[in-house]
């Protein structure tokens, strides 16, 4: 051994480095791994299994079963959401579309156009049921409610947008009228009607009466909710004694017929220019319109995807077809069109503002 090694040796025993340098396995035999407090995790050698304690593990694993429970029942209300009441509510999405004129706790968007409630329904035999026809050229949208002009019992409510008309049948007879005029994305119900909007209540009422289409019409003298004025307009379709021949009037520029269609009365418009009778998906509902063969028709404003039917029975006048095609449009509004394939069943005449159609 080297002058060096003796000297490091030496100086190491003095100092009592020579103890705390020899390994003692006694200090580790017997004792489970860190059964004392653990070394900090930065400490410890790659080569060791480190574990936290069991009150830290068991804290880790609620956690995990918390976040999955969570994520369950939030998945669960989601899925449901259409069947539990109040996840319906709270998930409900914003600016969601009323339901027709119910009594709504907030104000929502109206519905569109056409969309009638009723409160009463007509009974069954009741009697003659008649056209009933609105005609909004007002800059804003009504809400037109019908009732008993006696007692002023509601009996149905119906949206007719700005630029817009829609059809209605209902029982013969004189009706309450009251007029509801807004902004759309302001209608609240029929007690509050529009925010910032008008309710109107027609003196005297308005008479449905049989044979008779009655015509509401409104024109617009501004664009306030206010600015509209209102008149009241009859027509009928006037068949001869014998049957063969129907002479119709011009009323505004357009020549219509009182009919039916499978025994629900409806108005025809004759239109020359299309190719088959036409009528709206919820006026073939009504009646009893099913099987559809879908179908591209061209129209003034474009291709538009509908279908194809058939009427067992068309009436209109004094003239009676049965089978019959009918186009099925989605987007139309609610009124039939009398088109080619009927009208070129007969001989058409116009003559100082009348139209005459009788059998070839």
């Amino acid at each position: 051994m080297g002058l060096w090694d003796r000297d490091y040796w030496r100086e190491r025993h003095t100092s009592g480095d020579w103890k705390d340098g020899v390994y003692n396995p006694k200090e580790f035999r017997g004792k489970g791994r860190f059964t004392q407090q653990p070394f900090p995790p930065d400490s410890i050698s790659k080569d060791l299994d480190y574990q936290l304690p069991v009150s830290a593990r068991s804290s880790s694993k609620g956690i995990v079963v918390f976040w999955v429970l969570f994520v369950a029942a939030l998945w669960f209300g989601f899925d449901q959401r259409e069947s539990i009441p109040l996840v319906k509510g709270w998930l409900a999405k914003p600016n969601r579309v009323a339901a027709p004129f119910g009594d709504l706790k907030n104000c929502a968007a109206l519905p569109p156009s056409g969309t009638v409630q009723r409160f009463i329904q007509p009974a069954a035999g009741q009697g003659a049921m008649t056209s009933f026809e609105f005609i909004n050229n007002h800059s804003l949208p009504i809400v037109a409610v019908l009732g008993d002009l006696s007692s002023g019992t509601k009996q149905l409510a119906i949206v007719v947008k700005e630029a817009a008309k829609t059809t209605l049948q209902l029982p013969v007879g004189r009706y309450e009228l009251i007029l509801h005029s807004g902004l759309a994305t302001n209608w609240c119900n029929l007690a509050k009607g529009f925010t910032s909007g008008v309710v109107v209540e027609m003196t005297g009422g308005v008479s449905a009466r049989v044979g008779l289409t009655t015509q509401v019409v409104l024109a617009t003298s501004g664009k306030s909710p206010e600015g509209f004025s209102v008149r009241y307009d009859s027509f009928k379709a006037v068949a001869d004694s014998s049957a063969n021949t129907l002479r119709l009037p011009q009323v505004n520029g357009h020549y219509r017929s009182a009919g039916s269609i499978n025994g629900i009365p409806i108005i025809f418009l004759v239109d020359t220019g299309a190719s088959t009778v036409a009528i709206s998906s919820g006026m073939a509902a009504g009646m009893g319109i099913s099987q559809c063969v879908p179908r591209i028709f061209s129209t003034a404003n474009g291709e538009v995807q509908g279908c194809m039917s058939k009427a067992n029975e068309i009436i209109f006048g004094g003239f009676r077809l049965n089978n019959i095609d009918v186009a099925v449009m989605p987007n139309m509004k609610n009124e039939a069109l009398l088109g080619m394939n009927v009208l070129r069943l007969f001989r058409i005449e116009q003559a100082n503002d009348t139209l005459v159609i009788s059998r070839p």
